[in-house]
């Protein structure tokens, strides 16, 4: 799963920045979002991004793999929730903020 993940923040202050994602799938759901920002606070050992400042959005393709949504109506049509896609959809995107983190120039 291919993602971009932009940071803006304050160089005055840490605290003060958001993460923006652009992730290649049909929807960005919560339950991606929520391990996401979970697995960088592991990482980096803070709370520095958490369910206010990292925002990500799906471009809508249908070209992506399904189940990832973590509800039985939006996972249907793959006949339920597929782990292994919503790894790939997470690691994706957890990769994509990690490098914007590294090459951050405040």
């Amino acid at each position: 799963m291919r993602s971009r993940a932009f940071i803006i923040g304050d160089v005055n202050k840490e605290e003060n920045r958001v993460v923006y994602v652009s992730a290649d799938n049909g929807m960005a759901f919560q339950i991606i979002k929520t391990e996401v920002v979970d697995r960088l606070n592991k990482t980096l050992g803070s709370n520095l991004y958490n369910d206010k400042n990292v925002l990500i959005s799906g471009t809508h393709t249908h070209s992506t793999p399904g189940g990832t949504g973590g509800t039985a109506l939006v996972d249907i049509t793959t006949f339920g929730f597929v782990k292994e896609n919503w790894e790939a959809c997470v690691n994706g995107i957890v990769q994509s903020i990690m490098l914007a983190h590294k090459n951050l120039q405040l």
